[in-house]
Order: C-alpha cells, then sequence, then structure tokens
C-alpha cells in the first residue's frame, strides 16, 4: 500500500505498506510492527512492483 504520492515526493522518500490477513497472536509472537485499516471501501488493483511502474501510479 503506497502512504505517499509518487509525483509529490521523491522516490527515495516513497513508504509503502505491505497488507496482509493475519491472527493477531501471529504479530505478538513475531513482534511485528502492525496497524488495522478500518472498515470501509477500498480501491484494489495490480501493478508491476518496479520503481518504474510505481512511478507512473497515478494516485
Amino acid at each position: 500500500m503506497a502512504l505517499d504520492n509518487p509525483q509529490n515526493v521523491p522516490a527515495k522518500k516513497c513508504r509503502y505498506d505491505v497488507c496482509l490477513i493475519a491472527n493477531e497472536n501471529y504479530f505478538k509472537k513475531n513482534k511485528i510492527n502492525h496497524r488495522s485499516l478500518k472498515s470501509g471501501s477500498y480501491a484494489i488493483f495490480k501493478i508491476p512492483h518496479t520503481e518504474i511502474a510505481i512511478g507512473r501510479l497515478q494516485i
């Protein structure tokens, strides 16, 4: 999940999160930082995960 707009933020400073579904205990057991998304509607799309593809992404 992109946290920054690559058109407004330099490529080296863009931040991304990985999204996955897991049991709450998994995060605690493995000491992984996490956050939950609020319920609602989200857009889901696939793009090649390359620097060029991310740079072309229109948010």
